[in-house]
């Protein structure tokens, strides 16, 4: 597989981070009551795709990454995976 140039992961990781914000504190629809802080956007390496780097705020050892497709997208009509409830700024 070819991979994305620089400039191009540039101009994708600016987008998401129109769409998820860095620092922001979110709720994921399943378990309201747990909250989890977006920690960075990042790329995987293999793939070229962009991902969601986040921390379980009631356990910090607990770091995940979820693919961008994955974080926005609504399981259910009308819900989202996940829901911004304080913080976090725009990407530049």
């Amino acid at each position: 597989m070819e991979h994305k140039s620089h400039q191009i992961l540039e101009e994708e990781l600016q987008k998401a981070g129109k769409q998820v914000k860095v620092g922001g504190t979110y709720s994921h629809f399943k378990h309201p009551e747990r909250l989890y802080k977006v920690v960075s956007l990042g790329v995987q390496e293999g793939t070229d795709r962009i991902c969601v780097i986040y921390r379980a705020e009631y356990n910090k050892d607990l770091v995940f990454v979820r693919d961008l497709d994955s974080w926005l997208e609504k399981p259910k009509e009308g819900i989202d995976r996940f829901t911004l409830v304080a913080g976090g700024y725009a990407r530049t």
